[in-house]
């Protein structure tokens, strides 16, 4: 087996990391994708010219890279991850963390970190509230004390809400909307103030154009997540996030 270092995939390989993708993906419909832009290291171990296992790392910060991997499925379980693994370590500092992503529909994927000895940071819980219930808002929260801003990040388009306890964002899609930042004001927190202001918000984009909500909450956060789900937001994806 050789295994391969680079800083820029050429086309050849990106397809064929394309081709190992594909494999996993028949296997175990995850969410996760391997970057073939942006990685600061590619590691690629072939073996009679087919790729086995390609692995990217990404610089978060100066200590702590972020690792995605992919083994070809009938590949598992041969130390060929260990090995790639081995060497991506080589080319970073002794000090140097890992930061794995792992979609819980993988068990490989969790049997993998697990085995590494990787410690489980936290769960991230994608979830979204359809555009059948975000219609069925329309109407439920008095919006007249509501401030709506438009505004730009970047070249996103987004609409930040507030009233007199707190605020959130709303990223603009064209077949969804996004929800971030959502804050209640500090000693009016667990009031009922942060369920009437997502419920005014959800009532404006009703009567705005009805789409699905997407957010992304920690698994630790309980209070949000008991928030959401009342709302009628259900879980769609979850990643786990280890450290090694």
């Amino acid at each position: 087996m050789d295994i391969t270092v680079s800083s820029v995939l050429t086309p050849a390989e990106k397809e064929e990391v394309f081709l190992l993708l594909d494999a996993c993906y028949k296997k175990e419909p995850v969410s996760l994708t391997l970057p073939t832009e942006e990685a600061d290291h590619y590691l690629l171990a072939w073996e009679n010219g087919r790729l086995l296992c390609a692995a990217a790392l990404l610089e978060e910060d100066e200590t702590v890279y972020e690792c995605t991997a992919f083994t070809r499925p009938d590949c598992r379980r041969n130390g060929i991850f260990g090995a790639v693994l081995e060497k991506g370590l080589s080319l970073l500092s002794e000090d140097t963390e890992l930061l794995f992503y792992v979609d819980k529909k993988s068990p490989d994927a969790l049997e993998a970190v697990t085995a590494l000895g990787a410690e489980l940071l936290s769960d991230e819980h994608m979830m979204e509230l359809a555009s059948d219930a975000v219609s069925a808002m329309k109407g439920m929260g008095k919006t007249g004390d509501l401030t709506v801003t438009e505004a730009m990040e970047g070249e996103q388009a987004i609409l930040v809400f507030s009233d007199a306890h707190g605020s959130l964002n709303i990223s603009l899609y064209g077949t969804h909307y996004y929800l971030y930042g959502f804050e209640i004001r500090e000693g009016q927190r667990g009031q009922g103030f942060g369920t009437s202001l997502l419920i005014k918000v959800l009532s404006f984009l009703a009567e705005r154009e009805p789409l699905p909500v997407t957010l992304q909450v920690s698994g630790s956060n309980g209070p949000a997540l008991s928030l959401y789900k009342k709302t009628g937001f259900r879980i769609t994806e979850t990643l786990s996030y280890y450290l090694y």
